[in-house]
């Protein structure tokens, strides 16, 4: 089993404490970041797997998606912008990643190794969200 690690670019602070509430006020997310883009990408046994920049609400959106479909705990897909980037199957205390195309490519992360790396990624994001609602001061 090896690593599965998620990046941004540019890149976001690291280290947010709290994670985005349940049902993201999504039209006041985009307000804050006024459709600032990133680019998101997925490190999985030493692959990069991403799509195009996307804005915040995007980010926030796919990740929490991501963690759902992990929450499931049944085989499914990662997507990014509407597009199936990963497909993941469950094994065991194990999560098989392989790519949606006819690849031989497939790689095994603990379940727990890609639950903290989504959490945090989570946390990164919607501390930024936060950051940019803090008055101003002038």
């Amino acid at each position: 089993m090896t690593t599965f690690t998620v990046s941004f670019e540019p890149e976001l602070p690291s280290g947010g404490g709290t994670s985005p509430p349940e049902q993201p006020d999504w039209s006041r997310i985009y307000e804050i970041t006024g459709g600032l883009e990133y680019d998101m990408t997925y490190h999985v046994c030493d692959q990069a797997f991403g799509y195009y920049p996307t804005d915040v609400v995007g980010l926030l959106s796919d990740l929490i998606g991501a963690k759902a479909e992990l929450d499931r705990g049944q085989d499914g897909a990662i997507n990014m912008s509407g597009y199936t980037i990963l497909v993941v199957e469950i094994s065991g205390t194990g999560i098989v990643f392989s790519e949606p195309s006819a690849s031989t490519w497939r790689c095994e992360v603990q379940t727990i190794v890609v639950r903290e790396a989504l959490d945090q990624a989570l946390r990164d994001v919607w501390s930024f969200v936060t950051s940019l609602d803090q008055p101003r001061s002038s």
